[in-house]
């Protein structure tokens, strides 16, 4: 990736904003300003095809993005923040131990979402966030084995009336979103993100449950609760997403790829399969259909259902 600003060739029409290794990250840049309001584009004489040709480069040819030269400035800051420049991502902090249940170390705090079925009992969650209500999602003998007394919790808006009736010994220590909404918390930015089914009674959208995207300023990791492939889910920008693949009650592999490629993180880890619905086959099925330059990471720790 070239360094923004190096040069800045006009086309008749704009201006170029960066050059990239290949039509992949260009794709993506495009996409993440075109979710800012941006309009961005490819050059698209050639040159740059051929060039990786001769070179050996096959799909690694640079290829440079452009905006108009008002927007360039923003565009290149919009860029940095979203990480196109700097480090490249690390999962190395993220355990999914079963179904939905993740642990992530994050700012020198551990967060889990959606303990479920945990077969250890560490009591050290700083924060737990909830995708929604659902027993292999909010499980408050999973919550036990993680919470301590200073725990922090997030909840979805639509659980604020449950919460209240059912565990008033966490008053003072929840946090509760809307979709869109973003909360700072301990240096951490959380935004909640739609997250809901087509076409199935399972998860409607009046419900207002969430899938959450976590930003460290470092990167941002995705975890996209149980959905579809939706137009929200596919506008979300990061760096690592945790997409369901496990189908029936969520997206099935093909819908989770056609997520993934939309998305295109660096990193992507299949979720919901392994114990109460699908089975390793899912993951499998999903790392075939997904784009080659996205890394496909299997993290699942406890596997019950094997292949049918």
């Amino acid at each position: 990736m070239s360094i923004f600003g190096r040069e800045h060739g006009a086309d008749g029409i704009g201006v170029c904003l960066v050059t990239l290794t290949n039509e992949f990250e260009a794709d993506r840049a495009i996409a993440a300003l075109k979710s800012q309001g941006i309009c961005a584009y490819k050059h698209e004489d050639g040159a740059n095809q051929l060039m990786g040709i001769y070179m050996g480069a096959g799909d690694s040819h640079p290829v440079s993005v452009f905006v108009a030269e008002e927007v360039r400035e923003q565009a290149a800051e919009l860029l940095e923040e979203m990480g196109f420049v700097g480090e490249l991502s690390d999962s190395s902090n993220i355990r999914l131990i079963t179904h939905t249940a993740i642990r992530m170390e994050v700012c020198g705090k551990v967060l889990y979402l959606d303990p479920y079925q945990l077969k250890e009992d560490p009591h050290d969650a700083d924060l737990v966030l909830i995708t929604h209500e659902h027993y292999d999602h909010y499980s408050p003998e999973d919550l036990g084995k993680v919470a301590e007394d200073k725990t922090q919790y997030v909840f979805p808006e639509s659980m604020r009336e449950k919460i209240a009736e059912e565990r008033a010994d966490l008053q003072g220590r929840v946090h509760y979103l809307r979709p869109g909404q973003m909360i700072n918390w301990e240096g951490i930015q959380i935004t909640g993100i739609w997250a809901y089914t087509i076409g199935k009674d399972f998860h409607p959208r009046e419900e207002g449950w969430l899938g959450y995207l976590i930003d460290d300023q470092k990167q941002k990791v995705y975890v996209a609760g149980d959905t579809d492939a939706t137009a929200e889910a596919k506008a979300v920008v990061c760096d690592i997403a945790l997409i369901p693949c496990g189908g029936r009650y969520t997206c099935d592999p093909e819908q989770a790829a056609e997520l993934a490629n939309a998305i295109a993180p660096d990193i992507v880890i299949p979720s919901h399969y392994g114990s109460v619905i699908g089975d390793a086959s899912c993951a499998e099925r999903f790392e075939r259909l997904v784009d080659p330059q996205i890394r496909v990471e299997r993290k699942m720790e406890y596997l019950n259902r094997l292949h049918s």
